[in-house]
């Protein structure tokens, strides 16, 4: 379930969800204050690990950093109101992947199946046991996925699937948004300049790297229930609205290490070193190269703290960082 959690946190994937319609419990209000104070504590020491709204400067360089949410929320239209007269006033916007590229992503998906399908060699049904491909498929029904199609899905994918909650799946289709393609979409309206900031592909092939066999492990862990995955959405929302980014890393973290089965520690390493590291160190030399001097960036929020976060990457470069208010 956590790792399931970190990929629909982690990867800008296109969907549309209601993220915070379907109840669910913050973990940190039931948490004992001891165990609480501790992730407080670690999440005390990560740089940058309070806030979502950032000003880095240096020289004539201005940069403005969001970090987002890729689900819909509460809070999503008041913040689109907040960002997009700053984002009109960059000389360009940079995005996970702008609505130009988003589009180009969908047709992708649509005509290209290996992006989410397994191409040829064994399916689901043969790769897990009779028991886990029951239970399996009795999950995916309730997320509204018939078995012949989980069947031939690629286990990355149908583990991020299992992140999601049936109640949000449900609701794909409700036409919401979340910030980083309503802002996207409000700019291309207006004619005002976007990039993406890596290839449109990028998130979805991140994990091609693993081999289907530690694929098919991951989802395997995925299907054991150490906790309730509404619970473990309403914590990430919570924390987010609090902007307490570092927090709810450091809890993933724990909880990883906990229920994690035993390579979880290095399971976690490579998690955070194919989703953040590798990516935000990529980022960079995007930003660098850049002609303009005015730019305004929207990446998913667990990119901005920690030590090889976007922030302390750009303080380490002798930018000025500012920390900028929000709700």
């Amino acid at each position: 379930m956590l790792r399931s959690l970190l990929l629909t946190a982690l990867l800008a994937l296109p969907i549309s969800a209601q993220a915070d319609a379907c109840g669910g419990q913050n973990l940190f209000e039931t948490m004992p204050a001891s165990e609480l104070a501790t992730l407080k504590a670690r999440a005390g020491k990560i740089p940058y690990g309070q806030g979502l709204l950032w000003h880095a400067t240096k020289g004539s360089r201005e940069i403005t950093l969001f970090g987002s949410y890729h689900l819909p929320h509460d809070f999503t239209e008041a913040h689109l109101q907040t960002l997009l007269p700053m984002a009109r006033k960059a000389e360009v916007n940079y995005f996970e992947m702008n609505s130009a590229d988003t589009k180009k992503f969908e047709r992708e998906m649509a005509s290209k199946p290996d992006f989410m399908f397994i191409a040829k060699g064994k399916t689901l049904p043969e790769l897990l046991s009779p028991e886990d491909w029951a239970a399996l498929t009795g999950k995916m029904r309730e997320r509204g996925f018939p078995p012949f199609m989980v069947a031939k899905m690629k286990p990355i994918f149908v583990t991020m699937m299992l992140g999601m909650t049936p109640c949000k799946l449900k609701l794909m289709q409700s036409g919401a948004q979340g910030i980083d393609r309503s802002l996207a979409l409000a700019l291309e309206a207006q004619d005002v300049p976007t990039r993406s900031i890596e290839h449109y592909t990028t998130a979805a092939k991140l994990f091609d790297v693993y081999p289907l066999d530690e694929q098919v492990e991951m989802l395997r862990l995925s299907l054991i229930e150490s906790i309730n995955s509404d619970d473990m959405a309403e914590t990430l929302y919570q924390s987010y609205i609090s902007e307490e980014i570092g927090l709810f890393w450091e809890y993933t973290r724990h909880m990883s290490l906990l229920y994690g089965g035993d390579n979880a520690e290095e399971d976690f390493a490579i998690f955070e070193e194919l989703l953040l590291t590798e990516r935000n160190l990529a980022w960079l030399t995007e930003l660098e190269k850049a002609p303009e001097q005015a730019l305004f960036v929207t990446v998913g929020a667990a990119h901005l703290p920690g030590d090889i976060g976007v922030l302390n990457l750009l303080a380490q470069r002798g930018y000025s960082i500012k920390r900028l208010p929000l709700n």
